[in-house]
Order: structure tokens, then C-alpha cells, then sequence
């Protein structure tokens, strides 16, 4: 658990949402926000690039992240437009969030692009009351209720995670992460999760 949070706070300070959220209170709940739902946007972005064009579970094509958006109406022809997207994309890029020219994001891209859309959306032309309050309504009223992949489990393992490029770089790193594994596994909590099988 410790692990995903340093991952997300890690994310999250790359964010510079000081000019999209001014308030530092709002900033803090929405990072709480994100820390408590980041498996699960995580998750989200790692099927979506996955089943995108260039089948690559590590970036996912910003053309690919507007048609995602459109699918859950975040992005319409009014209040959030695909140019809105690009120009978030190239302020990303002005300030240092990206180190990139090409069109593809990262799971923090992509969590950050969701702020801001989340933002534009629900708080600068909808009716919640602050920023925090509109990426809260995204997340539980739209992305996260409205999710759920359309996949075979066993051939999505085999075709999409489970690559031979995967078995080159888990073999490669074998070495490095059994000595992680074995220095933040302790016996006794091995032993107990033996126990209780």
C-alpha cells in the first residue's frame, strides 16, 4: 500500500496544478482523492493502452486518451474539446511535465489530463463548488461507475501482459527483484499468511 502512495505523491508533484487549482486546500483533497482511487486509475490507463493501437502498457497515444474521454463525455464539443486537450498537453510540456515531443502519456499524463478535465468540466462550466468537488464527481460518478473492460482474462494475460518481451525483461531484472522481494518480505508475515490459508 506504502508503495502506490509514494508512487501517486511521486505523480502528483510533477502535476503543477497551481494555475488549474490555486488553492492549496483544494490541491491536498485532490490528491487524497487520487491516492485513495489509484489502483484503480492505474488499472484503467494500463487497459486502455493496452487495448489502443500500439498495444504498449506503458504509454497511451493522446488521440487514443480523447477517445477514451469521449466514451464517458468528458470531452464534447462544448464545455471540454479536443483542443482544450492539446493545450493542456502543451502547457504540460512548457512547464516541464513532459520531457517528450512525442504524443504519448504516461500513467501520470494521464492522471494529471484527467484533473484537468475533470476540472474544466464540472467546476469552471458545471455546477460543483470547487475543483476537489469536481474530480471527486468524475471519479465516482463517471469514470469509475461507468468502468468495466470487455476482455477474456486468461487471453488478455496471454496476448497483452504475459509477451516475450515480459519474460526477456523479468529474466533480465530476476536477480534485483528477488533481493527486493526478499528484504521487504518478512518471515513472519509469510508464515502467517501461510497460517491462514
Amino acid at each position: 500500500e506504502s508503495i502506490n502512495d509514494d508512487c501517486c505523491i511521486s505523480d502528483f508533484r510533477t502535476f503543477r496544478l497551481h494555475d488549474t487549482v490555486p488553492s492549496n486546500i483544494d490541491r491536498g483533497k485532490i490528491l487524497e482523492l487520487i491516492q485513495s482511487y489509484y489502483i484503480e486509475l492505474v488499472d484503467i490507463f494500463t487497459y486502455v493502452a493496452l487495448v489502443s493501437s500500439d498495444n504498449d502498457p506503458f504509454t497511451l497515444p493522446l488521440s487514443t486518451f480523447m477517445v477514451w474521454c469521449r466514451k464517458f463525455d468528458l470531452v464534447t464539443d462544448s464545455e471540454v474539446t479536443e483542443d482544450n486537450i492539446r493545450e493542456f498537453w502543451e502547457y504540460a510540456k512548457q512547464h516541464g511535465e513532459v520531457d517528450t515531443d512525442q504524443h504519448c502519456l504516461s500513467r501520470r499524463h494521464f492522471i494529471a489530463l484527467l484533473i484537468r478535465v475533470s476540472v474544466k468540466k464540472y467546476y469552471v462550466h458545471g455546477a460543483e463548488p470547487s475543483p476537489s468537488a469536481a474530480v471527486q464527481y468524475a471519479l465516482l460518478n463517471v469514470i469509475l461507475s461507468e468502468f468495466t473492460p470487455n476482455i477474456n482474462g486468461d487471453e488478455f494475460r496471454l496476448t497483452k501482459l504475459y509477451r516475450k518481451e515480459s519474460e526477456f525483461v523479468l529474466k533480465k531484472h530476476m536477480l534485483v527483484l528477488h533481493r527486493v522481494f526478499s528484504l521487504f518480505s518478512k518471515k513472519s508475515k509469510v508464515k502467517r499468511c501461510i497460517s491462514h490459508r
